[in-house]
């Protein structure tokens, strides 16, 4: 008997909810390590704003925005059939029928949060698809950045985090340099672009997230603020191995609630806002302030190595050092 292939019935997909479609889009992004999860918790503590995991969603597009603007000496492609403003219509669309498949209570909050740390690379592809989206850039010192990052390259960041001081400052050049570019590409910068430093955010935590609801556009109240502090406190995190409350208490939308109520053995870094207290050695110290240490001038954070020995430098040169056989700082 011949085989009848049989027409697969099609995936149902939730519908968007009203408030979706009328939704605020903000964006938390920075350097990996930089206490985003923190800030995304914090900032969705607030009754108004849901947020979601990391989507990657954007950086999951790349190869087709590359594909669509690759100049074409013939008609081929996505440009063939799509103009850009379709092709951006489609893409902001993707993303909103994306967000709408996460099981949502029944409130209607008015802000989505989305935190993807890279998409400060993907600011403009962002904005060609929402031109109101909101921007919070989170700078935190490179020397926390990179410590926080060697310590989990051989653990649960094994398959991203960046093994070596060369490699780990220059990711966080890549994303510092990336978000600093975000306000050029915007219509209305000082509505749409945030900057605030880790520092400034552990040393006073409840007047720097007041002030950043402000500015978002939902209302302050200090019960909320204070309730959104403690229960996203940093060294209780760490301690219980839980997620930030926003996403152990199911603020955060998650499809699989069980599944994000914890993170990874010490995916909670030691929280320093100090460099001095970062663990790296002088040598990685001396090298990565080499590296970026225009960057951190520029941004108000210290060098801890403003003079070096020449045997120092000497040291710290990746050209000898891999002469010479030996390992990466």
């Amino acid at each position: 008997m011949p085989r009848v292939d049989t027409v697969p019935s099609p995936p149902v997909l939730k519908e968007i909810p009203a408030w979706l479609r009328e939704a605020t889009f903000v964006f938390v992004v920075g350097s990996p390590r930089s206490g985003t999860t923190w800030l995304q918790s914090l900032l969705a503590s607030h009754p108004d704003i849901v947020s979601g995991p990391e989507s990657h969603f954007f950086v999951s597009m790349r190869s087709l925005l590359n594909t669509f603007e690759q100049p074409q000496d013939r008609k081929l492609g996505l440009s063939a059939y799509l103009s850009s403003e379709q092709f951006y219509y489609m893409v902001g669309d993707w993303f909103v029928h994306t967000i709408a498949q996460l099981d949502w209570s029944e409130d209607s909050p008015r802000i989505f949060l989305e935190k993807t740390p890279h998409h400060s690379q993907y600011a403009e592809f962002i904005l060609k698809a929402f031109p109101q989206a909101k921007f919070i850039h989170l700078v935190r010192d490179a020397r926390a950045v990179v410590a926080s990052s060697l310590r989990i390259a051989s653990s649960w960041g094994k398959d991203w985090a960046p093994s070596t001081v060369d490699a780990a400052t220059a990711m966080w050049l890549r994303n510092v340099k990336a978000g600093w570019r975000i306000p050029q590409l915007m219509n209305d910068p000082t509505n749409q672009y945030f900057e605030i430093k880790y520092e400034a955010l552990r040393e006073q935590p409840e007047r720097r997230l007041a002030e950043l609801w402000q500015w978002i556009g939902v209302d302050v109240k200090d019960e909320w603020v204070g309730r959104a502090v403690q229960q996203n406190d940093i060294a209780q995190a760490r301690s219980s191995a839980a997620a930030f409350s926003a996403i152990a208490e199911g603020r955060l939308a998650d499809a699989q609630p069980t599944s994000q109520t914890s993170i990874p053995p010490a995916f909670v870094g030691q929280g320093t806002y100090r460099a001095e207290d970062s663990g790296l050695s002088r040598l990685q110290l001396l090298r990565l302030e080499q590296l970026a240490g225009d960057i951190l001038d520029r941004l108000g954070y210290a060098r801890l190595c403003p003079n070096s020995y020449p045997w120092e430098r000497l040291a710290t040169s990746p050209r000898l050092r891999k002469a010479l056989r030996l390992k990466e700082i």
